[in-house]
C-alpha cells in the first residue's frame, strides 16, 4: 500500500505500488458491500505513476494527485 483515503461513504481507496517498475494500482474497499472490486485500471490514469493524494469536494468527487514512480 502507498495511501489510504477514507471518502464521505466511508469507502476506502487504496493506492499501491510496487518494487517492480510501472506496477501501480488503484482499489476501493466498499464498506456497504465489504468487499473490494476489481482493481480500478482506467486509460484516464497516466502511466508510470501512482495515486499519492486524495481528496473529496463538496459535490462528493473523488480527486486523485500522482507522483511520478522513481
Amino acid at each position: 500500500m502507498f495511501h489510504i483515503f477514507e471518502d464521505s461513504h466511508s469507502d476506502l481507496w487504496i493506492s499501491t505500488r510496487s518494487a517492480h517498475v510501472g506496477e501501480f494500482d488503484l482499489a476501493r474497499w466498499s464498506r456497504q458491500n465489504r468487499n473490494v472490486p476489481d482493481v480500478l485500471r482506467r486509460p484516464t490514469v497516466p502511466s508510470a505513476k501512482s495515486v499519492s493524494a486524495f481528496a473529496e469536494d463538496k459535490n462528493g468527487d473523488l480527486w486523485v494527485g500522482f507522483c511520478r514512480a522513481v
